[in-house]
């Protein structure tokens, strides 16, 4: 009878350590600040620089990232996209740059969606409009939303846009 007692007691300090190791918060994902960086070329081309910030503190190097960019004209055309796989290691407060991508862009209102599953995302609307007389076209930032996840239904700009 004392065995069973004994292993009874067991069982039941298992189980509720168990049970207590559920009510613990699971690790997150560290918060990353998404970044684009425009800057008008004397060729007429923009070159547009996607960044990653860590305001939190260091992130190790994670090979699950899965970065995604996509350049919508207003009317949902897509213009440009890019995908960014693996995260190399960063430092609390230094901005890396992932990728650099040269276009074409005219005057104009345009959207971009820059981000990464379980690390958030952000929408930015942005016109680009001429400088002087210098034929550079620079980028006017309207609007920049951030979110925690990547727009449901994203890529497709229909899916989260309001007219």
């Amino acid at each position: 009878m004392k065995k069973f007692r004994l292993w009874g007691m067991m069982f039941i300090g298992v189980f509720l350590m168990a049970a207590c190791q559920l009510g613990q918060p699971q690790p997150m994902q560290p918060e990353l600040d998404f970044l684009v960086s425009l800057q008008g070329l004397q060729n007429g081309e923009t070159e547009i620089l996607l960044e990653v910030l860590s305001r939190q503190g260091d992130v190790p190097a994670d090979e699950e990232f899965d970065g995604q960019f996509t350049l919508y004209a207003m009317d949902g055309t897509v213009l440009s996209k890019a995908v960014i796989n693996g995260l190399p290691e960063l430092v609390k407060g230094e901005r890396l740059v992932l990728i650099r991508i040269q276009k074409l862009l005219e005057t104009g209102e345009y959207i971009a969606v820059w981000g990464a599953p379980s690390y958030g995302a952000k929408i930015m609307n942005m016109e680009m409009v001429e400088v002087g007389s210098t034929s550079i076209i620079e980028p006017l930032f309207l609007q920049s939303i951030s979110m925690e996840e990547l727009p449901a239904g994203f890529p497709d700009i229909d899916s989260w846009l309001v007219p």
